[in-house]
C-alpha cells in the first residue's frame, strides 16, 4: 500500500480521490517545498474555507505530502481545536451575551493558548496542541491533546475565519438573518464578534506566510456540507446529545452566515492559492491571486 492508498484508507475517501490528489494537490505542495527550504522556519500555512469545504482533509493531505515526499517536519492543527471550553463560553454568555455560548465566531477561541502553542512549537522540545470535542462541545481531557516533539518547519492552520478582516461598523446595523433579528436586535453581539476579529486575529494573519482559500460558490451549500459532517459524527457518537438535528443545524449556521459571506467575498483577494469549487465540492478552478509568495 502506498502512501496515497493509505491516506485514501485513513481519511475514508473515495479512490477517485487520488486523481484530484495528483492534479490538485501534489504540484501545490512540490510549489511550497521550493519556496520553504528558501525561508525562515517554521513556515506557516493557512487554509481557510467555510464550514463542510475539506479544509480538515487538505491540511491533513498537505502533512503527508510535505512531511513524507518532501522533508519538511510538519504539524496541522485546527482553530477549532483552540475554542474556549464549554465553562468558559458560559460566562461569555452569562457577562457579555447569551449567544457567546455558541462555538465558532471571533471571540470563542482561546487565542492566547494559540500563539503560546506557536511559540512552543518554535522553541520548546515538546508542545502540547489541544483537541476539542465537539460531540461533547467542550475541550478534550489534556491526556487527548496531539504530543509535538521538536521544532516543524511546517505549520499548517486550518480555519474558516483565517485571513478575514473585520467589517465596517456600518455594515453591522442592519440584521442579516432570524437569528439577528430576534436574538441579536441591537446588534451587541454581532459587535462583539467584530471586535475580537479586529483585535485578537489579525496578529495570526499577520503570521500566515501562504493563505490557501477553498472557495465554495455561495453560502446556500454550508447546509448542505455542514449536514454531511453531523451525518459522520451521528455515525461516530450515536449516544452524543451535543449533535445537531437539521433545526438546530440550521440554527447554528446563521451565527457564521454574515462572516462567511463577508469572507467569501473579501478572502479570495487576500489568498495566494485560490481553489474554486462547485456546489458538489469538486474543484473547477486553482489560481494565485497575490502569487504564492508574499
Amino acid at each position: 500500500m502506498n502512501l496515497f492508498e493509505r491516506f485514501l484508507l485513513e481519511e475514508q475517501l473515495p479512490d477517485n480521490y487520488e486523481e484530484i490528489i495528483f492534479k490538485w494537490f501534489k504540484p501545490l505542495a512540490e510549489e511550497l517545498h521550493h519556496v520553504i527550504r528558501t525561508k525562515q522556519k517554521p513556515y506557516i500555512i493557512g487554509i481557510n474555507g467555510c464550514q463542510g469545504s475539506g479544509k480538515s482533509t487538505l491540511s491533513r493531505l498537505l502533512t503527508h505530502l510535505l512531511a513524507r515526499i518532501f522533508n519538511h517536519p510538519t504539524v496541522c492543527f485546527s482553530l477549532d481545536d483552540f475554542y474556549l471550553t464549554k465553562q468558559e463560553r458560559l460566562k461569555l454568555a452569562a457577562d457579555i451575551h447569551p449567544l457567546l455560548v455558541t462555538r465558532g465566531v471571533p471571540g470563542t477561541h482561546d487565542m492566547a493558548l494559540l500563539y503560546d502553542t506557536l511559540e512552543s512549537l518554535k522553541s520548546k522540545p515538546i508542545t502540547q496542541i489541544p483537541v476539542f470535542d465537539k460531540a461533547s462541545d467542550d475541550r478534550a481531557p489534556i491526556e487527548m491533546s496531539h504530543r509535538v516533539q521538536g521544532n516543524p518547519e511546517v505549520i499548517i492552520i486550518e480555519g474558516w475565519c483565517l485571513g478575514l478582516p473585520a467589517e465596517s461598523i456600518a455594515s453591522l446595523k442592519n440584521p442579516i438573518n432570524e437569528l439577528e433579528v430576534n436574538e441579536d436586535p441591537d446588534g451587541e453581539w454581532r459587535n462583539y464578534v467584530n471586535q475580537a476579529l479586529l483585535s485578537h486575529y489579525q496578529r495570526l494573519n499577520c503570521m500566515i506566510d501562504t493563505l490557501v482559500m477553498l472557495q465554495a460558490p455561495g453560502f446556500d451549500c454550508v447546509l448542505k456540507w455542514r449536514k454531511e459532517q453531523e451525518q459522520k459524527l451521528k455515525a461516530a457518537y450515536p449516544d452524543s446529545t451535543e449533535i445537531f438535528d437539521d433545526e438546530a443545524l440550521e440554527r447554528f449556521l446563521q451565527h457564521f452566515e454574515r462572516l462567511t459571506i463577508h469572507g467569501l467575498t473579501i478572502v479570495p483577494q487576500k489568498a495566494q492559492v485560490l481553489f474554486s469549487l462547485d456546489e458538489e465540492r469538486t474543484i473547477t478552478e486553482l489560481a494565485f491571486p497575490k502569487g504564492l509568495l508574499r
